[in-house]
C-alpha cells in the first residue's frame, strides 16, 4: 500500500513552521515532482526563502531546484552518499548532536551502529577525513554541516517525492543511501516538531476524508489481489470479482532472465505486510508453462528498469514466440512487438480521474495539491486511425474468448465512469448532470480544526497511530494494534531484527555498511563493478563523446567505455543494426538517424526499412 514511502500528513504546515533547515538529498522535485503533481510544490518551496529557512542540497549535480531555491550546495561523487552519511552519524555521535531520548526510547540496536560508524566493530572509524577520498566533499564542509543540521530543527528531503523515490537509491550501492537516511532522520528524533521527512512536495492539509478512488485502486478491473480495491472501493462498488488462477508471477526487474534463461527467483515488494518482503519466488514454477507470448500493456521496462540492453536480448530471444504491445505512441518496446493494437489517447475516450491520486501505489497522493480537483475527462473527438480505447481493446478481446458480458457487466464505457461517480463521495456535493457539465470538482478544504494530525508525531510522543491510513494492517503490528511501527520490535529498527530473523548469518550486522561506490576511491584499484545502467551513465558521460566519434569512424556496432564491462548497445548506421524489432507500423513517419557528417555538424537521414521480429514485418491488428 506504500512503496517505500513515509507517511506524509500535516509536513507542510509543521515544516514551514517549525523547521530551521531543509536537506535535499538525491531531490530535485522541480524536474521529478512527486508522481502526476506537476509544479503544484514550486510555490510552496519558494516560501523557504521568504521564511529565510536555510536550505542544503545533495546531489552529485547542480540540478534545477538548486539553481531556483539557491542554498549550499554538495556534490558527492556518484554512489558515495553512504559515506557520507555515516561521517555524519560519526561526528553527531562524537560530539552528541543526536536526540538521546528518542534513540533509547523508540529504537533498537543502535550500539552495534555506533560501534560500526566509531570504527570499534572494523577499525575504520567513519570520519568526515574518512570519507573525503570516496566523496570528494573536504572533511570541513561535512563537518560543518554535520554541526548545522544537528543543531536545527532539519526536515530531510530523501529523494524527488521528500519521502522516498530517490536517484541514489537506484544504483548498486542504492540501498545502504536509504538505510543510512533513515538512520540520521531517527538519530535526530524523527516526528518531533521542525524534524521530519519532505521537502514541501507532500503532506498539504486537503480533505482526505473525501473519497475518490485512485491511481491502482481498482477502477473497473474487479481485480481484489493486485489492487488497492478490497481497502474501499468494493464496499462502495461491488462488482464482478477477478481472480488470476495462475500463480506464476514474475516481477519486471526479472522478466529478461526469465525469458533468456529459463529461470529465475527473488524476493518481489509485496505492500500489504512487512513479513511479505520475504515469501521467495521461483521461475517457472511447479506445474506452469515457460513464459512463450508477452502481452505488453502500459509503461516501458526499458525506459525505467536497470542494465535494459537485457531486455533487448529477451524481446529478440527465440524463446519468446509471440509479443504484443498495446501502446499509444510507436516507442520503445512497441518497436519490438509482432503485433501492435493501437490505443487511443485520454482526449478520445471518457474517464474521470483526480489530480495526484495515486491510490493504492502510495496512499494519499493527494497531499501533493493544494487543492483536491476531481475532473471529468470528456471525449473531445473520436478516436484517431485505427486506434479505439484501452476499455475497448480489452472487451473485443473478451468478446472472442466468450467473456464480453462478463467483462463489461453490460455497460459502456461511460456508464463505468457513472458507476465510479456514484461509489465515491462526489453525489453529496454535485450532481451527475451537473459534473458533467462543469468538468471539474473542487473538494472544499476541511477547517484548521479538522486538519490531519503531523506524520510520525504520534511515534516520537510514544501514542497510538492517529493518521487518516489504513495500514498497517492489524496483524503486522509487532504489540497492540495502532501502537509502533510496523517493525518486529514496534521501534526504529538501526539493527533490523526481520533482516537477522530470514538471515541468521547477518546476526550481529548492522543494517547499514559503507559499499565502495563505482566512481568512489577505490576505482583506481582495479575493483570496479558492473553498475546498472542509471547508475553509469554518470562514468560514460565522460567517455562517450570519443567513443561515439571513434565508433562512427570505423563503422563498429560496439563500443567498450574504459572501466565498463557491460557491452553499450548503440544504434549505429540502419545497414548494420540486427533486423528484430526494427520494422516501422503502417503509416509511421520514417525514423530519423543522426549520423556523423563528412564536413561538421549533424545531419538527418532516413533510416531503411527493417524486417520485424521473426522477419516479418510488424502488424497493426485491425477490425478489433
Amino acid at each position: 500500500m506504500r512503496l517505500g514511502q513515509t507517511e506524509t500528513y500535516g509536513t507542510v504546515e509543521d515544516l514551514l513552521k517549525e523547521a530551521e533547515m531543509v536537506v535535499f538529498w538525491s531531490a530535485d522535485p522541480e524536474c521529478t515532482s512527486g508522481s502526476y503533481s506537476a509544479f503544484e510544490g514550486t510555490a510552496r518551496r519558494q516560501w523557504l526563502r521568504d521564511l529565510g529557512i536555510e536550505i542544503v542540497h545533495i546531489d552529485p549535480y547542480y540540478n534545477h531546484t538548486a539553481a531556483l531555491l539557491g542554498g549550499k550546495w554538495f556534490a558527492p561523487k556518484p554512489g558515495t552518499d553512504t559515506a557520507m552519511a555515516l561521517a555524519i552519524a560519526y561526528v553527531w555521535i562524537t560530539e552528541g548532536l543526536y536526540d538521546k531520548r528518542f534513540v533509547a526510547e523508540r529504537s533498537v540496536g543502535f550500539e552495534p551502529w555506533r560501534d560500526y560508524v566509531l570504527g570499534r566493530e572494523d577499525g575504520v572509524p567513519k570520519t568526515p577525513e574518512w570519507q573525503e577520498p570516496e566523496t570528494g566533499i573536504p572533511a570541513k564542509d561535512v563537518r560543518a554541516l554535520a554541526r548545522q543540521w544537528g543543531s536545527k530543527k532539519t526536515y530531510l528531503g530523501a529523494g524527488g517525492w521528500g519521502n522516498g523515490h530517490g536517484g541514489a537509491c537506484r544504483s548498486a550501492t542504492g540501498i545502504q543511501w536509504a538505510r543510512a537516511l533513515a538512520c540520521l532522520l531517527a538519530m535526530q528524533g524523527m516526528g518531533r516538531p521542525g524534524v521530519n521527512y519532505g521537502h514541501l512536495q507532500w503532506g498539504t492539509p486537503v480533505d482526505l476524508h473525501f473519497y475518490f478512488p485512485g491511481y491502482a485502486d481498482g477502477g473497473m478491473s474487479g481485480d481484489l489481489e493486485g489492487t488497492g480495491m478490497p481497502i474501499s472501493l468494493y464496499q462502495r462498488m461491488p462488482q464482478l470479482p477477478t481472480f488470476n488462477p495462475s500463480t506464476q508471477k514474475v516481477p519486471r526487474l526479472r522478466i529478461p532472465e526469465a525469458i533468456l534463461e529459463g529461470r529465475t527467483e527473488g524476493y518481489p515488494w509485496n505492500g500489504k505486510t512487512i513479513e511479505g518482503q520475504f515469501q521467495k519466488f521461483s521461475y517457472p514454477a511447479p506445474g506452469h508453462s515457460p513464459i512463450r507470448m508477452f502481452y505488453k500493456y502500459g509503461g516501458a521496462s526499458i525506459g525505467t528498469m536497470s542494465e535494459t540492453n537485457r531486455y533487448v536480448r529477451a524481446y529478440r530471444s527465440e524463446n519468446l514466440e509471440f509479443v504484443v504491445n498495446q501502446s499509444i505512441w510507436f516507442e520503445g518496446e512497441a518497436k519490438f512487438a509482432d503485433v501492435l493494437l493501437p490505443a487511443c489517447t485520454q482526449f478520445e475516450r471518457w474517464d474521470i480521474s483526480e489530480f495526484g491520486g495515486t491510490g493504492g501505489y502510495a496512499l494519499h497522493g493527494q497531499t501533493q495539491m493544494n487543492h483536491r480537483i476531481v475532473l471529468m475527462q470528456h471525449k473531445c473527438i473520436e478516436p484517431l486511425g485505427e486506434s479505439k480505447s484501452d476499455w475497448q481493446i480489452f472487451l473485443e478481446l473478451s468478446h472472442r474468448l466468450g467473456l464480453g458480458a462478463y467483462y463489461s457487466e453490460g455497460m459502456t464505457e461511460l456508464d463505468w465512469v457513472k458507476r465510479l461517480f456514484d461509489a465515491s463521495d462526489l453525489p453529496k456535493h454535485i450532481a451527475w448532470k451537473d459534473f458533467l457539465k462543469k468538468g471539474y470538482f473542487v473538494v472544499p478544504a476541511p477547517a484548521e480544526h479538522a486538519r490531519d494530525p503531523v506524520a510520525l508525531r504520534w511515534f516520537y510522543e510514544g501514542r497510538k497511530k492517529d493518521v487518516p491510513e489504513p495500514h498497517p494492517l492489524p496483524g503486522d503490528y509487532g504489540r497492540q494494534f495502532l501502537e509502533g511501527l510496523q517493525t518486529q520490535s514496534g521501534k526504529f529498527e538501526f539493527e533490523c531484527s526481520s533482516l537477522k530473523r530470514f538471515d541468521p548469518r547477518r546476526s550481529g550486522a548492522p543494517a547499514d555498511r559503507e559499499v565502495s561506490a563505482f566512481l568512489g576511491r577505490h576505482a583506481d584499484q582495479g575493483t570496479l563493478r558492473t553498475l546498472p545502467a542509471a547508475a553509469h551513465l554518470a562514468a560514460l558521460a565522460l567517455q562517450l563523446p570519443h567513443a561515439l566519434r571513434r565508433q562512427a569512424e570505423r563503422g563498429e556496432r560496439h563500443c567498450r567505455a574504459p572501466g565498463v564491462r557491460e557491452r553499450l548497445l548503440l544504434l549505429g548506421r540502419p545497414d548494420q543494426r540486427a533486423g528484430r524489432g526494427r520494422a516501422r507500423h503502417r503509416g509511421a513517419r520514417p525514423r530519423q538517424t543522426l549520423q556523423r557528417p563528412r564536413r561538421g555538424g549533424l545531419r538527418r537521414a532516413p533510416d531503411r526499412a527493417a524486417p520485424a521480429r521473426g522477419g516479418a514485418r510488424l502488424r497493426v491488428l485491425r477490425g478489433l
